[in-house]
């Protein structure tokens, strides 16, 4: 999903049916401690400021104040 996943950040993306370069990314990940790392940590924050369940509440009140500040 590119709305989610920002490549070298917090994950890997590869042209979709490239099996090729998708075992390249993968072979990164299983041999690069840091990049792995630096994946995980991006994963995990994105998750905590968008998916939570105060993150998504918090998200979907910011929405409705906005459409009531446009009136």
């Amino acid at each position: 999903n590119p709305g989610v996943i920002k490549n070298e950040v917090n994950g890997l993306i590869v042209p979709k049916q490239n099996s090729a370069l998708l075992a390249k990314g993968l072979k990164r990940l299983l041999t690069d401690d840091n990049l792995y790392e630096k994946l995980s940590d991006g994963a995990k924050e994105i998750f905590k400021t968008t998916f939570t369940a105060e993150a998504m509440t918090r998200n979907t009140e910011n929405y409705y104040r906005q459409i009531i500040e446009k009136r």
